[in-house]
């Protein structure tokens, strides 16, 4: 009971946080009226294609990664990370360019108001076509959640995703500015995301190679 409240608890804060941060954009695109909310509804159920689709492989990565540290397997970790990374990349750019190019008769689908169309073409030009950042971000929290290592990825999350977010909101006057540098919003907060992450799992990894070293162990896993 100990390790699963040690690891889920942190993971439904994660949750909560998420919805607050994403209850302060939506106001703030309701701010623009109804033609654009219609736009950023409708792009945001395509969105929603795009990331059940490359979390899967965040789902992948901390689970194989959880069962060969079970296992003792430490070398076959990295070559976990580097793969459902890889998966992500290639599937995340596919999707977005597919998001782009068709972004007009997606959200056609769903509303055909021209100007509602539009405004959700703008959505996804902006969020949809930078999706693989924040499935890069996904997968990499996937494997330090592998690891039995919950409270450091929402800490993260919570600085580099939902207070990027309410500081960038904060600063625009909305909505005399363009909705676009609302929608900005997402893919700053997955640069900076990653730019924590990334180095926070290289440091695990070298962490975990120098205890095996020290312990004899001939197989010293990489990143």
């Amino acid at each position: 009971l100990k390790d699963i409240a040690r690891i889920g608890i942190p993971t439904g804060i994660q949750a909560c946080l998420f919805s607050v941060a994403n209850i302060v954009i939506q106001g703030a695109i309701n701010s623009y009226g109804s033609v654009v909310m219609a736009g950023v509804s409708a792009a945001m159920s395509i969105e929603n294609f795009l990331y059940l689709s490359m979390n899967a492989f965040q789902q992948s990565c901390q689970t194989f990664i959880s069962q060969n540290l079970g296992a003792g397997e430490y070398g076959r970790i990295g070559r976990v990370m580097r793969t459902c990374l890889w998966c992500t990349v290639v599937l995340g750019i596919a999707q977005s360019i597919l998001a782009v190019l068709f972004a007009g008769p997606l959200v056609s689908i769903y509303n055909t108001d021209p100007a509602v169309v539009q405004a959700g073409i703008l959505r996804l030009w902006i969020v949809g076509s930078t999706y693989t950042l924040w499935g890069l971000s996904d997968v990499l929290m996937g494997g330090i959640r592998g690891y039995g290592i919950s409270l450091s990825p929402m800490l993260i999350n919570l600085v580099g995703t939902c207070g990027v977010r309410l500081i960038w909101i904060a600063l625009l006057d909305t909505p005399n500015v363009s909705e676009g540098w609302v929608h900005f919003s997402f893919p700053m907060s997955w640069v900076c995301l990653l730019a924590v992450l990334a180095p926070y799992w290289i440091h695990l990894r070298r962490k975990e190679a120098r205890m095996l070293a020290s312990e004899g162990t001939t197989e010293i896993p990489d990143a």
